[in-house]
């Protein structure tokens, strides 16, 4: 923990994985990028299913390490399933959250079956300047409304 605490971003990413092999269950997963890039695990359970109670269990755990550094803010990227986002309210009070994209970018494809979207959605995710980001929009909210309307 001393590694991640001490050399890395405060950065978090949580998923939740299905264990399909002889043993079976959820696998959860506190995973940081260190110095040079790379994944490193800093927390791994597994439980028997993925809800709010093994979740708070799980960031219950996670939060008893990392408070050697109480005063440090860290921001949470997870997808957006309903029992960790009310589990990291309750445990992280006041961390910074954040969703994963390639999830996001994977409902908004299901969400509209688009092909022409779809390259505008990753064109907004890249853009470097608000400005960017908001034309980008523009033309994402065009697109979808005459799709709706027409």
């Amino acid at each position: 923990m001393y590694g991640f605490l001490y050399n890395c971003r405060p950065l978090i990413a949580l998923d939740g994985m299905f264990l399909k092999g002889t043993y079976k269950g959820i696998l959860l997963a506190a995973i940081c990028v260190d110095a040079n890039g790379g994944m490193l695990p800093i927390a791994i359970a597994v439980v028997d299913i993925e809800d709010t109670d093994s979740w708070v269990w799980f960031l219950t755990c996670l939060w008893e390490q990392l408070n050697e550094r109480p005063n440090l803010r860290f921001t949470i990227i997870s997808d957006r399933q309903k029992g960790l986002k009310n589990a990291i309210q309750r445990v992280f009070l006041d961390c910074f959250q954040g969703y994963c994209i390639h999830h996001m970018g994977e409902s908004f494809k299901r969400r509209w079956k688009n092909h022409v979207l779809l390259p505008l959605f990753w064109d907004a995710v890249r853009a470097l300047r608000p400005k960017d980001f908001q034309v980008r929009c523009q033309k994402i909210e065009k697109l979808m409304l005459r799709r709706i309307s027409g």
